[in-house]
């Protein structure tokens, strides 16, 4: 999940027709298709759905969920999560068969492309705010091929009317039911990218960690590198800096064992244990205080808690079933089926051959947060203040 549409009124099937009038993205179907979503360990039915294209074409698609009501702060606020990607027909087969006799099956290629392509379809008068999860799991596809999203949600406002319709109405009305002022404005300018480029080499410029090629039965299916280019800084048309997002997908992620399967019909195959190192100036612990998503809806940073382990901060999330363990320039995310899979990680990670640096030595201490890598060079939302040079990550 990484968009949320949210205002007075609004249902997962507004959301729907919203998108549709908007973005020009029809429904692929009505209902939710026998499909799943998992929302704080509870699994619901999707309730609708859109997408910019047919179901044998390469397109943006996202479903949304909202199979109870939701209050959210306001009490006229309801909210809908959506899980937007882009997805690739595949004619293959071995894994991406089609039922209903069609010869090919739909593999995500980018969890982020979906989401941008949402974001610029809809009006840019619709507020939008920023929350970071740290949810980077990579996702199995049907052709076997693995990806993840960057953590980021996007947070939109929406209207339960037209924008047109809106505008005609008592500025009573205007003042609960349509767009207020625009948080993330068009850009007046662009400053350069913040966070250095990709490596045209696929290297990683930063300690990237491992539990072998065999962990507790487990054997080593992938390793993968990963990078998106950096995000960009703008101006908005205050003066005020703001940006695309506030992380990227940056990352060299180990993914261990065949997958367990969520319940019937959620889609998704996640492997039961996989190990992602990213750059810690571009995924410091601070974000999850910095980005909570829209103001006056009493919002909180993502649950965790934070402890010490090998000499270093950690923060668990879900449970135990995802860490974030913060060392000398990375930040290693552990998510496993199970908190003592993930703890054992944990404690027997070692840094990969192809590591520049890092703790070689199971259990051994690990070597702490270079200095100002906590104070990360991306600007908070709306706070005004100029990033730290690209250089400085």
């Amino acid at each position: 999940m990484s968009f949320v549409a949210y205002g007075v009124g609004i249902t997962a099937e507004r959301t729907e027709e919203l998108v549709e009038g908007g973005a020009d993205w029809g429904p692929t179907f009505r209902g939710n298709a026998g499909q799943f979503g998992k929302d704080h360990d509870n699994w619901s039915e999707f309730d609708s759905n859109n997408a910019n294209g047919s179901i044998t074409e390469d397109r943006s698609h996202v479903r949304w969920n909202q199979s109870e009501p939701h209050g959210l702060g306001h009490d006229n606020y309801l909210y809908v999560a959506g899980t937007p990607h882009f997805e690739e027909f595949v004619k293959e087969e071995g894994g991406c068969e089609m039922l209903g006799g069609l010869t090919g099956n739909h593999a995500v290629r980018s969890f982020n492309r979906g989401r941008g392509d949402l974001k610029q379809a809809l009006p840019s008068a619709y507020p939008r705010f920023y929350r970071q999860t740290g949810s980077t799991t990579k996702v199995r596809q049907c052709d076997n091929t693995e990806v993840g999203g960057d953590g980021n949600v996007l947070w939109m406002r929406l209207a339960a009317r037209s924008l047109a319709s809106a505008s005609a109405s008592s500025p009573a009305s205007r003042a609960q039911d349509s767009p207020a002022v625009v948080d993330n404005a068009e850009p007046a300018a662009v400053t350069a990218p913040v966070g250095r480029a990709c490596p045209q080499d696929g290297s990683a410029d930063f300690d990237n960690y491992y539990v072998g090629d065999q962990f507790e039965g487990l054997r080593l299916t992938s390793r993968r590198r990963s990078c998106e280019a950096p995000p960009a800084v703008v101006r908005s048309a205050t003066g005020d800096l703001v940006h695309e997002r506030p992380v990227r997908v940056n990352d060299v992620s180990y993914v261990y064992g065949d997958c367990w399967q969520p319940p019937v019909g959620a889609g998704a195959r996640v492997p039961p244990l996989q190990i992602v190192s990213s750059p810690g100036c571009e995924r410091p612990h601070s974000l999850y205080h910095r980005y909570v998503g829209p103001p006056g809806l009493g919002l909180e940073a993502e649950p965790h808690r934070d402890m010490q382990l090998r000499g270093v901060k950690i923060a668990v999330f879900d449970e135990g079933e995802r860490l974030e363990i913060y060392t000398r320039n990375s930040t290693v995310a552990i998510s496993a089926s199970d908190p003592r899979l993930a703890a054992m990680a944990a404690r027997r990670m070692i840094a990969a051959p192809t590591s520049h640096g890092g703790q070689r030595a199971p259990e051994a201490a690990l070597p702490a947060a270079r200095s100002g890598v906590s104070a990360e060079m991306l600007p908070a939302q709306a706070r005004g203040s100029d990033p730290a040079p690209a250089a400085a990550c």
